[in-house]
């Protein structure tokens, strides 16, 4: 069931990106590897992050995958959450663990201020320190 598709992308990671949460739990209830890194070294982790699959995010968490998962590029899940500005799946990453200061890659920026940048702190103003109203979380999909 850990085949690789296209581009080392197994089943669990092509069902956590399209947010098939049935697949993903019947996936894992057979025994695939959670953490299995595709081509690029992302887990079905950072593919449910990034499309915003809030549930299939807590499902693969209550599995045991690793909320600090790092890809090629030194991307963790919650940097594909900040990316997709899902407040949800940022908060689910963050009460499992995942570090809000980590850097991204080489590139020194914080998930955190990403975070504020994007708008997902907590409260409203000028939590980004730029000088200026930050803007609305959009919602994601649960």
């Amino acid at each position: 069931m850990s085949i690789p598709a296209n581009r080392g992308k197994t089943p669990l990671h092509i069902s956590a990106e399209r947010g098939s949460l049935r697949i993903v739990q019947f996936l894992l209830d057979h025994g695939v590897d959670v953490d299995v890194p595709d081509g690029r070294g992302r887990t079905a982790l950072h593919h449910a992050a990034r499309g915003s699959h809030a549930e299939v995010v807590a499902l693969l968490l209550a599995r045991g995958a690793d909320p600090e998962a790092r890809d090629l590029e030194g991307r963790s899940p919650l940097h594909a959450a900040v990316d997709a500005e899902c407040e949800a799946v940022v908060g689910l990453l963050t009460r499992e663990g995942a570090d809000l200061n980590v850097a991204i890659g080489s590139s020194g920026c914080p998930s955190m201020s990403v975070s504020c940048r994007s708008g997902s702190g907590s409260g409203s103003g000028d939590e980004g320190g730029m000088g200026e109203e930050q803007p609305e979380m959009s919602a994601c999909d649960m």
